[in-house]
């Protein structure tokens, strides 16, 4: 048997997420966490739209910083390589796992080198 066998999908992954991982509360924690200690935001706001199901969560932070930092985040796993023990995300799966059991189409906006930066997914699709 070789190791490929013992690879998680990605589907079983995003189930196993929903099903053990943070709660809708939990997970906006973690995204209040990533803007305040990344981002080194001082506000933070968060509006909800019930009839569309829509939540938009804005800060002030500094940003990703770069490309490579927003593309991370949407990685399973994959760490940040400015982690020490001061910093938050030693583990690099807070603020997916969190968007994760938030929704399902995840689209995400980052100023920084004076412009605009924007990267999303539709976990659906990527499941398919």
């Amino acid at each position: 048997m070789t190791t490929e066998s013992f690879i998680e999908s990605w589907t079983s992954r995003v189930e196993e997420i929903r099903r053990n991982g943070p709660s809708i509360s939990t997970a906006i924690l973690e995204q209040v966490d990533n803007s305040f200690g990344w981002g080194e935001a001082d506000n933070f706001t968060l509006q909800y739209d019930i009839k569309r199901m829509n939540m938009n969560i804005k800060d002030n932070g500094k940003g990703f910083g770069s490309t490579d930092a927003m593309t991370r985040f949407f990685k399973l796993g994959e760490k940040n390589d400015k982690v020490s023990e001061e910093t938050i995300g030693k583990y690099g799966k807070g603020g997916y796992m969190g968007l994760i059991n938030m929704g399902h189409q995840f689209n995400i906006t980052s100023y920084f080198e004076n412009k605009k930066h924007c990267i999303g997914t539709d976990i659906n699709t990527m499941e398919e």
